[in-house]
């Protein structure tokens, strides 16, 4: 789960430059818009979820954005199976901005899983 509250950041949209006249700079104006980043990134979805009726040596998560990939790592993961026995991560694979794959040895015994991640998985901004 992601949860901490990081320092904002400045994302400048547009910068325009208008000229009066059309043509020569008389009066120059500088128009800036811009947004603060504030917003922890959170996991959308991942994949597989539910009961499976086949091994799983995997989970795919996607992010609702930008992940910095230097901040998310195996040992970001843990995986807690039936009678809390910790299953080993392997490796934390990024598949694109948004979506990462958990790689673990293969489960095949019945029961609840846990996948915990976080909590210093960064989006660009720096946000956890």
């Amino acid at each position: 789960m992601v949860t901490a509250v990081s320092a904002p950041a400045l994302d400048v949209r547009s910068v325009s430059r208008t000229f009066p006249n059309g043509t020569e700079a008389l009066d120059d104006v500088f128009t800036q818009s811009l947004s603060i980043d504030l917003t922890r990134p959170i996991v959308v979805t991942q994949s597989p979820e539910g009961t499976q009726t086949a091994a799983v040596s995997e989970v795919t998560l996607t992010f609702s954005e930008t992940i910095d990939a230097t901040t998310f790592a195996a040992s970001d993961v843990t995986l807690t199976g039936p009678g809390a026995v910790n299953v080993q991560i392997l490796a934390v694979d990024r598949l694109s901005d948004t979506q990462f794959r958990i790689r673990f040895p293969v489960q095949f015994v019945n029961g609840t899983y846990t996948l915990n991640v976080g909590p210093t998985i960064a989006d660009l901004a720096g946000n956890l």
